[in-house]
């Protein structure tokens, strides 16, 4: 979901704009204001079984439990966007799900030991099977690394 705002306000009270919960419905948040500053904005994602139950609400009643959680975090200016949109991922063509990931707690700790491990002659190497730096660039190039040399012994 993107949600523009009139300000920045969370940055007003001090706050970065990022949440992560497992209580949800919001997974995981990210200040997408624009570079200038001009367009205040919160993008906020839904992941895992939080997706599935709102997935079978109205799309008003998603907007309203994603902004009263979002208000909970950031104060109740969240309830008064100037703009909402929402993409339910699993409908997009080629997307697979999402852009992201992002698990729920114990994830990693029930699926971790599949996420990096060769599945036949395919083997993975994005960011989310580093061992450090998961989700960022680190992570991908050790990955990759890692990947590579599994590959050539593999040979």
């Amino acid at each position: 979901c993107h949600i523009a705002y009139a300000t920045h306000f969370w940055r007003e009270r001090g706050l970065s704009g990022e949440l992560l919960s497992h209580t949800g419905p919001v997974t995981f948040t990210l200040d997408n204001t624009s570079v200038d500053g001009t367009q205040a904005a919160l993008t906020a994602f839904v992941t895992g079984r939080a997706a599935e139950v709102l997935g079978r609400m109205t799309p008003e009643e998603r907007k309203e439990r994603l902004l009263r959680q979002l208000a909970q975090a950031f104060g109740a200016q969240a309830t008064q966007p100037t703009d909402y949109h929402e993409t339910n991922w699993q409908e997009v063509d080629g997307a697979v799900g999402g852009p992201v990931g992002g698990g729920g707690p114990g994830s990693l700790a029930r699926y971790g030991e599949h996420l990096r491990g060769p599945v036949g002659r395919i083997q993975f190497a994005g960011t989310e099977t580093a061992q450090s730096w998961m989700g960022f660039m680190e992570g991908a190039v050790e990955a990759g690394v890692r990947a590579a040399e599994e590959v050539h012994q593999a040979l």
